[in-house]
């Protein structure tokens, strides 16, 4: 046999001991061996899955006679062959084998990469630059320094990629739509996605032939186009330059106008060879021709529209509202209402001519602000007088404001001081209002609530914040002190009567669970309680007589609020 065989390479056995038809041949090749087991004399085809040092042991028998022998096959580990490869490329890109085997140290690599440039490497890892689409072979054999070979085939799946065209309806206007055609490669399978440039809205479309880009400015714009597969993702970029014609310059005057009734004012500005202008509405236009008109309106307001249109045909257009004054006005706001300690800002009609007079002169910041602040501690009318101190002289008017006051809320807590056991529980109730806020929210188990449960784990002051139907808001507190559970049993007592230590029981804080019984001394149980309010009064629970004087044996088990597990046993002295 070969002594030394690699990983999955076949073995034949041949017997040169005894020999004949009345023994018994048994072979074990040990483990990872395929067989495991055999009966022939010169068994064949025998190979090990997995590398190291195996025993082959032959047992020679017949009815009479047993004999052993055993030889040791050395297999010698294939190599590991795993390489990374793209499912799939597109047409004239690169593609990159990267080796993903076990230890090959001293081994070579012959790599085989069908359709590819170049086709073939002896290199750890190699690359390749495809260009005819369809499926390609990418085979990698390894020889490792014990000589053993093993080899991997995968396959690449090579795309084409699309050919990139388009036209356009620039040039236009600025403002005006821009539609464009792929002229390109097309088809359900093909995905597109173009970029007008900045300046442009839509920026970006995936339709194939998107139109109505608008393009707010005049200039040259780069327009690019990206063509993508769908199910292969392969792609190609192109561009194109368009350009977009700016619009005329249009100008219906630097800033709105105010003027007065019976006067006039000139619109636009200087007019630009070339351009036509058009004013609307014609009525109070000495021209509305003309880049520069004069206007004479009859109303409160008039917005005048300037049409400019340039050689190109681009228009733009612009408008200007001339006001005309009205008589003098003054409107010191709606009524408001505040919380007592608060401070409102009120407001009256704003014009830059008038001057501004509030009285009372009542909690007020300001009697001759605009918008002064107040902060009256009871429902006040305040009255504003504006005067039109320009040179248009439109006299005066008053108008009054009331602020209405409201109390804050009567906040209360009950209770306001508590004591808990840790672990325990007490519930917080506060009124006076409709809307409620705890602070800290530590240990409360809903703080948004007028009546939370709180269970803190130390002494801790709870604040409420209380609001009424008014939005007023108000505060109160209160303490819940904790204390540490604890648990003791008195010595002795005397049921006399006197109303002193009458009874016996486990005192202490935080009970959970509460088990405490007394027994005589023959063992005998004369009172069980798993009520901490419930105590042994000194008579016989099953009969209700009084036990005689003496000592008895107590048992307590119980849970505290803290999680703690309490056992308790001793005696308590009953004295008559």
């Amino acid at each position: 046999s070969n002594s030394q065989p690699c990983e999955g390479e076949s073995v034949d056995f041949t017997n040169t001991g005894t020999s004949g038809p009345e023994w018994t041949f048994t072979w074990d090749f040990d483990v990872d061996a395929s067989p495991n087991v055999s009966n022939d004399e010169n068994p064949t085809g025998v190979y090990w899955t997995s590398s190291g040092v195996k025993t082959v042991i032959l047992t020679v028998s017949s009815p009479y006679c047993v004999n052993t022998g055993q030889m040791t096959i050395n297999v010698q580990a294939k190599p590991d062959v795993e390489f990374t490869a793209p499912l799939r490329v597109c047409q004239g890109d690169t593609a990159v084998f990267e080796f993903r085997g076990g230890d090959t140290i001293g081994a070579t690599y012959l790599w085989t990469m069908e359709g590819g440039s170049p086709s073939g490497a002896n290199t750890r890892d190699a690359w390749t630059v495809y260009g005819p689409v369809g499926w390609r072979d990418v085979k990698l054999v390894v020889v490792n320094s014990n000589g053993c070979v093993d080899s991997l085939v995968k396959q690449v799946l090579v795309d084409s990629t699309p050919g990139v065209s388009f036209t356009s309806t620039a040039p236009v206007c600025a403002g005006e739509s821009v539609d464009f055609t792929n002229t390109g490669t097309t088809g359900p399978e093909w995905v597109y996605l173009w970029d007008f440039g900045s300046g442009s809205s839509p920026r970006v479309s995936t339709q194939e032939n998107p139109g109505g880009i608008v393009y707010s400015e005049g200039g040259r714009y780069l327009v690019g186009l990206q063509v993508t597969n769908v199910y292969t993702g392969c792609s190609s970029y192109d561009t194109m330059s368009i350009e977009i014609w700016s619009l005329p310059v249009a100008d219906a005057g630097p800033i709105d106008t105010t003027i007065c009734f019976g006067t006039t004012v000139q619109l636009g500005t200087p007019g630009i060879a070339g351009y036509s202008y058009s004013w609307t509405p014609t009525e109070g236009l000495d021209d509305p021709t003309v880049a520069q008109p004069v206007a004479n309106p009859d109303g409160s307001m008039t917005v005048y529209h300037l049409v400019v249109v340039d050689q190109n045909g681009c228009v733009n257009r612009d408008s200007i509202i001339v006001y005309m004054l009205d008589p003098l006005r003054v409107d010191a706001g709606p009524d408001v209402e505040i919380c007592y300690g608060d401070t409102v800002q009120l407001s009256s009609t704003f014009e830059q001519r008038y001057q501004y007079v509030w009285s009372p002169n009542y909690n007020i910041d300001d009697t001759s602000a605009v918008d002064p602040y107040v902060w009256p501690d009871s429902t006040v009318t305040y009255v504003v007088t504006v005067i039109d101190t320009s040179v248009y002289r439109c006299g005066s008017a008053s108008d009054a404001v009331t602020v209405v006051v409201h109390p804050l809320p009567d906040a209360k807590i009950t209770p306001r001081y508590d004591t808990i056991a840790l672990g325990e529980s007490t519930q917080l109730v506060a009124t006076g209002g409709v809307q409620y806020e705890w602070y800290p929210q530590e240990g409360l188990d809903n703080a948004g609530v007028y009546n939370p449960v709180a269970s803190p784990d130390t002494t801790m002051m709870y604040v409420v914040k209380v609001v009424d139907v008014y939005g007023c808001v108000n505060w109160d507190s209160a303490v819940v002190y904790v204390r540490v559970p604890e648990v003791w049993i008195p010595n002795a007592f005397s049921p006399n009567g006197d109303g002193l230590n009458d009874e016996v029981g486990v005192e202490g804080y935080g009970f959970v669970r509460y088990d405490f019984r007394v027994y005589d001394r023959l063992g005998g149980l004369v009172f069980r309680s798993t009520d901490p309010g419930l105590k042994w009064d000194g008579r016989n629970m099953g009969t209700g007589e009084p036990c005689p004087e003496g000592a008895y044996v107590y048992r307590f088990e119980g849970e505290l609020s803290d999680g703690r597990t309490v056992e308790l046993q001793g005696i308590i002295n009953l004295i008559r």
